[in-house]
């Protein structure tokens, strides 16, 4: 037999029944939701515990945050494509040879892994110093569990 919910005022009188569609809200979410506004931008999650040990490659982790993808880390084009090394070096305002030096930076900072596909490289960004949306892949996570970046491993 299934269950009936009720909307009943404070003196007992039913004034609707509800249904599986509805949701319930305390009043302290009411008043939250009545004392914020809602922002409509492409928002990052950044650790800043961390910005100040990333002082020395700052300008490119801050190009970088700009195109980490939702919720796999992949370093993407607005348009949603894969960056690979080429494009990644261009972003960077490098030259080709200091261009893949920095990226090898990054990488041995663990800041990027490199990643392959078919003959081409691509690149994901670690969600422990910055990640986009509320949750990140599995696989992404993994990635960099054992980073040094991870607060459980940080020192």
């Amino acid at each position: 037999m299934a269950k009936k919910w009720y909307l009943v005022n404070d003196d007992g009188t039913i004034e609707d029944e509800l249904d599986t569609g509805n949701v319930f809200l305390t009043q302290k979410q009411i008043d939250y939701l009545n004392g914020a506004k809602k922002i409509k931008s492409h928002f990052l999650k950044v650790n800043d515990v961390y910005l100040s040990e990333l002082v020395e490659v700052s300008d490119m982790v801050l190009i970088l945050m700009q195109y980490i993808g939702y919720f796999n880390g992949v370093l993407t084009h607005r348009n949603g494509r894969v960056m690979y090394t080429d494009s990644m070096i261009k972003k960077l305002k490098k030259r080709s040879r200091s261009g893949h030096n920095a990226i090898n930076k990054l990488i041995s900072l663990d800041i990027i892994h490199r990643k392959k596909e078919g003959r081409k490289y691509y690149y994901i960004f670690n969600p422990f110093i910055a990640h986009r949306g509320p949750r990140v892949a599995k696989e992404l996570y993994e990635d960099f569990r054992l980073s040094k970046w991870n607060s459980e491993n940080y020192k």
